[in-house]
C-alpha cells in the first residue's frame, strides 16, 4: 500500500512540473507573437494599430545613445516604408504580478546601398495588462558589439558610403570624411564615430 501511495505522489508531482513547463512555453510563445506584431506594425508605419499596443506612459530607451522616447515620440519616429527589417530570437518570458517581462535578442537589417548592415541587440520589454489587452510599458536595448577584423581599403572604395542615411523620421546618420577617415554622426550628436572596413558588414563603428 505504501508503494502505491509513493507512486501516485511521484506521478502527481511530475504532472504538475510538466504542466508548469507547458504553461511557461505557451506564455513565451504568446510574448513572441506580441513582439512580432509590434515590429511588423513599426515596419509598416501603422501608427494607429501600434498606438493601441503601447501604454500611455511608455518609456522606450534607444540603444545607440540612451535617449528615452515617450509614446508620442516613438509614434512620431515610425515612418512608413522604412528599410529596416527585424528578426527576433531567444525570446523568454517571466510573469511578475500583472506584468509580463520579456527578454530577447533582436537582429536589425538595414540596406545601405547594396550593403546589408546588421546590428544585434539584447532587449527587455515589459508589458502590462493581461488577457487580450497587453500593452508595452517599458523597452530597453543593449548593443551586442561583435569583434571585427579591419580590412585596408583605399579612399576610392570607401567613397560610395559617404551620404545621409535616414534611420527613422527625423533621425539621420551623416557619413562623411574627416581627417582622412570616414565618420558617422547621428542626429542630435556632437561627435561622430569612426568607421572601419571589416569582413562582416562592410563598415562598422
Amino acid at each position: 500500500m505504501r508503494r502505491i501511495r509513493c507512486t501516485l505522489l511521484v506521478v502527481g508531482t511530475m504532472s504538475l512540473v510538466g504542466s508548469a513547463r507547458s504553461s511557461a512555453a505557451q506564455g513565451t510563445a504568446r510574448s513572441a507573437d506580441r513582439l512580432q506584431t509590434l515590429y511588423r506594425l513599426i515596419a509598416k508605419g501603422d501608427t494607429l494599430a501600434l498606438g493601441q499596443r503601447l501604454a500611455p506612459d511608455l518609456r522606450w530607451t534607444v540603444g545607440v545613445n540612451g535617449v528615452v522616447l515617450s509614446r508620442a515620440n516613438l509614434l512620431a519616429a515610425v515612418a512608413p516604408g522604412g528599410s529596416a527589417r527585424f528578426e527576433l530570437d531567444s525570446v523568454n518570458e517571466q510573469r511578475l504580478g500583472s506584468l509580463s517581462l520579456v527578454d530577447y535578442v533582436r537582429v536589425d537589417h538595414r540596406q545601405l546601398g547594396a550593403l546589408d548592415f546588421v546590428t544585434r541587440w539584447r532587449a527587455l520589454a515589459i508589458f502590462g495588462g493581461g488577457g487580450n489587452d497587453w500593452r508595452l510599458v517599458r523597452h530597453s536595448l543593449t548593443w551586442l558589439v561583435q569583434p571585427v577584423t579591419p580590412i585596408a581599403r583605399d579612399s576610392g572604395e570607401m567613397e560610395p558610403f559617404v551620404g545621409r542615411y535616414q534611420i527613422a523620421a527625423g533621425y539621420v546618420d551623416d557619413v562623411y570624411w574627416e581627417h582622412g577617415q570616414l565618420v558617422a554622426t547621428a542626429s542630435g550628436q556632437r561627435e561622430g564615430a569612426a568607421l572601419v572596413s571589416c569582413q562582416c558588414n562592410g563598415i562598422l563603428s
